[in-house]
């Protein structure tokens, strides 16, 4: 989709898309935007411990 919208591969490859419902409550929302944060922080602290000083 991001691609037929003219951004580029690297940006396509790079995004999560989160989609709501009519049943959707505030709670989903959040518990999914912690788990959003939690994964990139795991991603962050395993690709800093893989970089060579």
């Amino acid at each position: 989709m991001l691609l037929a919208m003219g951004h580029s591969r690297d940006d396509a490859d790079s995004t999560v898309r989160f989609s709501l419902g009519y049943a959707t409550t505030e709670r989903d929302i959040e518990r999914a935007a912690t788990a959003a944060v939690d994964a990139v922080q795991h991603v962050r602290s395993v690709m800093a411990a893989t970089v060579e000083p």
